[in-house]
């Protein structure tokens, strides 16, 4: 579990390709494109009402988006900024 200060820190770490994490992503997408029966899942979520988002890859959704609702990623919803942001996705 991590802590940011505010999203922003947490968007300029997660697209900085020079992190230790980067690369290991990049393995966990291509291997869950790959083999179906892998899956990770990851939450993010604002210390605010209604301001939260859940990726799944090849899992069912559970934990935040079984509490809430859930969709696929669209080309509006890529980046977790945007799901933060979609009305779609909060309640």
């Amino acid at each position: 579990m991590q802590y940011w200060k505010d999203f922003s820190s947490l968007e300029s770490f997660s697209h900085d390709q020079d992190q230790p994490h980067f690369k290991v992503w990049a393995q966990l997408a291509q291997q869950t494109k790959r083999d179906p029966s892998f899956g990770y899942w990851y939450e993010t979520y604002e210390v605010t009402p209604d301001k939260s988002a859940a990726l799944y890859g090849s899992m069912p959704t559970f934990g935040l988006a079984d509490a809430t609702n859930s969709e696929k990623i669209s080309h509006k919803t890529e980046s977790s900024r945007a799901r933060l942001v979609s009305s779609d996705l909060s309640r």
